[in-house]
C-alpha cells in the first residue's frame, strides 16, 4: 500500500516546480488517489496541492503529513497524462499545465450557490395558523403547489413578498432554506434558436472518401472546397460513431458556428449533447463538465477549452475549420488545440478529422509523413463564383490613384441586385497607421511603446494598438506645428471614407475591434447588413470573415500585400488562408477581387485557383530551406524589464550560458531586441533557439533553469514560446 504522495504545489514558480513528498496519514489510507486536491503544510503555512503520484518509499527522512483532502472533482488518468505532456512540450510549470487541463471554474467553491426554499410539512393535512400573516399564507400556498425546492427570487416573483417575509417563515420552522449549486444547462435556450433553422446542407456525394480513409488511418486531414458545406458528412461520421456506442466531439473556432453543428447533432442524439465554450457562465460550465464526466453526453460540441473535458468511450473527434487562429492559445502554455486532440485521439484510439478549405501546412506535412491521411474532395460541381487578381501596378500606370481598382469599382457599381452586399476586407484598424510631418520629419510615436501611433480620424485621436495610450490630434505636428502631414497606409476608416465618396453611399458599416466589443454586437451588425433592402458596403478586418454567418455578392481584398509582407515565416500561409476565407464568404454567383502589387506571388496565385497542394508543397520547401517549423523546432525566450540596460544584460547573460553548454544540434540566434523592442513601458529582448530535436530543447531548459531563476529574482520577466505562428 502506498504510504507517500508526490504533490505539486499550487505555486507557479520555477524553484517549486517539482514533486514534494508527503506522508499519507493512516486515516486517509485507501482514500488518497492520484489527481486529488489536498491541503499540505509548506514553509510556515499551508498550500493547496495536487497528488500526481503514489509510492511506498521516500528517500527523505522527515516528511510532513497531508492535512486534508479537498472537495470537488479530481484529475483523471487521461488528464494527468495531458499535464505531463503539456509541461514537456510547451515548457511550462506543472501547476500551469494543471490549471490549463483543470480550470478553477470547475471547483464547487468557485460556483455561486443559490438559496433554495423547501416547505416543512409535519403531515399532509397539517396547516399552520397564518391568518394574521397574509404574505406568509401566500408563500405557503405557493410552495404547496411545487414539487421541489424553489429559489427565493422565484418565490418573490410569483408572490410579490419581501425577503423578510420568507426569513420570518424560516424562523417559525415552516420552511428550510439551503444554499445549493444549481448547474444551469445552456442547451434548451440554444435549441430554441436552431430547431426551426434549416442550416447548411450539402449533397454528401464525396463523403464516402472520408469513410474509406478512416478505415485505413484514423487521423485524417480533409481539404474541402471553399464553397462546399461539410455538415452532411459530419452527420454520417457522427451517426456511425453513435451506432458503435461511442462518444464524439466536434470543435468549432467561433461560438456562432456552434448552432449550425448543434442542429445536426440534436437530430442524432437528442438532448444527450453537451456544449462547452468560453461564453458560458461558471454555473453553465459546471453543469456541462459534470454532464460529460458522468457519461450523459453522446456528442460534445465546443471551442478550444472543451479539449480537456473528461470524456469516456471517445470514438470520434472533428475539428471544423482547423486553420483558424482561434484554435491557438494566446496565454502560456501557448498550445495549438490540434496537438492536444492528436494526443487525446491516441489515448482513446479514436478517429481525428481535421477539416478545412485551407488546412495548416503543418497538418499537410504530417500527411506527407503518413501520420495522417490526406483527403481532398474534388466535388464535380463547377466553381459557382469568380475570382480575379488585379495588378495594382498596372492600375497606377493607367493613372488610377484610388485605393480601389477599376475592376473592383465596376463590380460594386454594376447592377443588379439593388440590395447588393459588398465586403471590403482590410486587416488594419483606424485611418492611417503612420503619420509623418513633411516639414521636419517628425513621426508620431507612442511614449510607452516607441511604436508608431495610428490615426483615428473619426474622433481625431492617435492610438497605440499595443497599449491603451490615446492622445488628441489637432491636425498639426507636435514638434513644429506644421500642417503638412503625410498619412501613410490604410485602415478601415480610410477605406470607408473612400468607399462613401466613390460609390455615392451615405453609410458604410465598419467591423473591427474598435467598434465591436461582443459576439452579440457583431451578430447585430451583420444581420443589419444582410437584411437591408438596399446596397450595403461593409468594411472589416479579420473579425468580419465569419464563414457561414453571411454571404456577399462582392468581396474585395483591398490589399493582399499587407499580410504577405509581414516579417513572419508564416506570412504566405496567412495570405493564402485569408484569400480562401474570402471565397467562403461569397454568394454562389459572387465575385472576389484580390488587389496586389505582387499578383504573381505563389500564395496569391494558388489561393485564387484553390490549388492547395501546389501551395503547401512550395511553402514546405521554403521552410525546409530556411529551417523553420515543421522541420525545425523553434524556442523563443523573451526577456522583459522596465530598464533597457537590465534586460539587455540579462538576455546576454542567458545567451552566454547557452553557448557555454555547447549542446549538439542547437543553434542560438541572438540576443537581440524583440520584434517590438518596447511595449507598455517595458523593454523586450529575445534569444531564439533552433533544433531538429525537441529533446535538445528539453535538455537546454533543464540546464539553464538556475540562470533563468536568477534573472527572475532580478525582476526580469521571462517568457517561453514554442514554434510561434508569428516569428521573424
Amino acid at each position: 500500500m502506498a504510504r507517500f504522495a508526490e504533490v505539486i504545489l499550487d505555486v507557479p514558480h520555477g524553484q517549486i516546480d517539482r514533486f514534494f513528498d508527503y506522508l499519507i496519514p493512516d486515516e486517509m489510507q485507501g482514500f488518497i488517489k492520484e489527481g486529488m486536491r489536498v491541503r499540505v503544510p509548506f514553509a510556515r503555512g499551508t498550500r493547496t496541492g495536487y497528488v500526481i503520484g503514489l509510492k511506498e518509499f521516500s528517500s527523505l527522512k522527515k516528511i510532513k503529513p497531508i492535512e486534508k483532502i479537498l472537495p470537488g472533482p479530481f484529475l483523471d488518468e487521461e488528464q494527468l497524462h495531458l499535464v505531463e505532456w503539456l509541461r514537456d512540450n510547451y515548457f511550462c510549470f506543472y501547476i500551469t499545465a494543471i490549471r490549463t487541463v483543470f480550470p478553477l471554474d470547475m471547483l464547487e467553491s468557485r460556483i455561486k450557490r443559490t438559496a433554495m426554499v423547501y416547505i416543512e410539512l409535519l403531515d399532509e393535512n397539517w396547516e399552520p395558523d397564518l391568518k394574521n400573516a397574509p404574505g406568509q399564507r401566500k408563500v405557503w400556498e405557493f410552495l404547496k403547489s411545487c414539487e421541489q425546492g424553489i429559489s427565493i427570487k422565484e418565490i418573490q416573483d410569483k408572490t410579490g413578498v419581501s425577503v423578510s417575509t420568507i426569513k420570518a417563515m424560516e424562523k417559525k420552522n415552516l420552511i428550510r432554506i439551503e444554499k445549493m449549486i444549481l448547474g444551469k444547462d445552456p442547451l434548451p435556450a440554444l435549441l430554441k434558436e436552431v430547431i426551426n433553422n434549416n442550416g447548411q446542407t450539402d449533397d454528401g456525394e464525396e463523403c464516402w472518401k472520408i469513410e474509406e480513409a478512416e478505415k485505413k488511418q484514423k487521423k485524417i486531414v480533409w481539404k474541402k472546397r471553399p464553397y462546399q458545406s461539410t455538415f452532411s458528412c459530419y452527420s454520417l461520421l457522427l451517426k456511425k460513431c453513435l451506432q458503435a456506442d461511442q462518444t464524439a466531439m466536434v470543435f468549432v473556432p467561433e461560438i456562432y458556428l456552434l448552432k449550425e453543428v448543434l442542429k445536426i447533432c440534436y437530430q442524432l442524439a437528442g438532448d444527450e449533447i453537451a456544449v462547452f465554450h468560453s461564453g458560458l457562465s461558471p454555473a453553465e460550465k459546471y453543469s456541462q463538465w459534470w454532464k460529460v464526466k458522468n457519461g450523459q453526453a453522446k456528442i460534445i460540441i465546443g471551442s478550444r477549452s472543451a479539449a480537456f473535458l473528461p470524456v469516456s468511450k471517445l470514438g470520434l473527434i472533428i475539428v471544423h475549420n482547423e486553420d483558424s487562429s482561434s484554435y491557438v492559445q494566446q496565454e502560456h502554455p501557448k498550445y495549438q488545440i490540434q496537438d492536444i486532440l492528436e494526443k487525446k485521439s491516441e489515448y482513446h484510439d479514436s478517429s481525428l478529422v481535421l477539416c478545412s478549405s485551407s488546412p495548416r501546412v503543418s497538418s499537410y506535412h504530417k500527411a506527407l509523413d503518413q501520420e495522417f491521411v490526406f483527403v481532398k474532395t474534388t466535388n464535380r460541381k463547377t466553381i459557382p463564383y469568380t475570382v480575379q487578381v488585379v495588378d495594382m501596378r498596372e492600375e497606377f500606370s493607367r493613372g488610377n490613384v484610388s485605393i480601389f481598382s477599376q475592376k473592383l469599382q465596376e463590380v460594386i457599381k454594376k447592377e443588379p441586385p439593388e440590395n447588393k452586399k459588398v465586403l471590403l476586407y482590410i486587416n488594419r484598424r483606424g485611418y492611417a497607421p503612420f503619420l509623418l510631418c513633411r516639414s521636419c520629419g517628425f513621426v508620431f510615436r507612442c511614449p510607452r511603446c516607441d511604436l508608431t501611433l495610428t490615426l483615428h480620424k473619426e474622433d481625431a485621436t492617435l492610438h497605440c494598438h499595443h497599449c491603451s495610450y490615446a492622445g488628441e490630434w489637432n491636425e498639426g505636428c507636435l514638434r513644429c506645428q506644421s500642417r503638412y502631414l503625410r498619412k501613410f497606409g490604410l485602415g478601415t476608416e480610410r477605406v470607408s471614407e473612400e468607399a462613401k465618396k466613390l460609390f455615392n453611399i451615405s453609410d458604410v458599416t465598419i467591423i473591427d475591434s474598435d467598434r465591436i466589443k461582443s459576439e452579440q454586437e457583431l451578430k447585430e451588425k451583420i444581420l443589419h447588413v444582410e437584411n437591408s433592402a438596399h446596397k450595403e458596403i461593409l468594411v472589416g478586418t479579420q473579425m468580419a470573415l465569419k464563414r457561414g454567418l453571411i454571404r456577399f455578392d462582392v468581396v474585395g481584398i483591398v490589399s493582399a500585400d499587407l499580410t504577405l509582407n509581414l516579417p513572419y515565416y508564416g506570412a504566405s500561409e496567412e495570405t493564402y488562408q485569408q484569400i480562401i476565407q474570402g471565397q467562403e464568404m461569397l454568394q454562389p454567383d459572387g465575385k472576389l477581387i484580390i488587389q496586389s502589387y505582387d499578383p504573381a506571388n505563389f500564395s496569391i496565385r494558388t489561393a485564387a485557383e484553390d490549388d492547395y497542394e501546389t501551395f503547401a508543397e512550395k511553402e514546405l520547401r521554403y521552410r525546409r530551406m530556411h529551417r523553420y517549423p515543421p522541420y525545425y523546432e523553434l524556442l523563443i525566450f523573451t526577456f522583459n524589464h522596465g530598464k533597457e540596460k537590465t534586460v539587455s544584460q540579462g538576455a546576454r547573460k542567458f545567451a552566454s550560458c547557452v553557448q557555454k553548454l555547447a549542446l549538439p544540434d542547437l543553434e542560438v540566434l541572438g540576443p537581440c531586441p524583440g520584434v517590438m523592442p518596447k511595449v507598455k513601458g517595458k523593454y523586450n529582448w529575445q534569444v531564439s533557439l533552433r533544433s531538429q530535436k525537441r529533446e535538445s530543447l528539453h535538455a537546454l531548459i533543464e540546464k539553464t533553469r538556475s540562470t533563468v531563476n536568477a534573472l527572475v529574482s532580478e525582476g526580469i520577466r521571462v517568457n517561453l514560446d514554442i514554434n510561434p505562428r508569428r516569428m521573424v
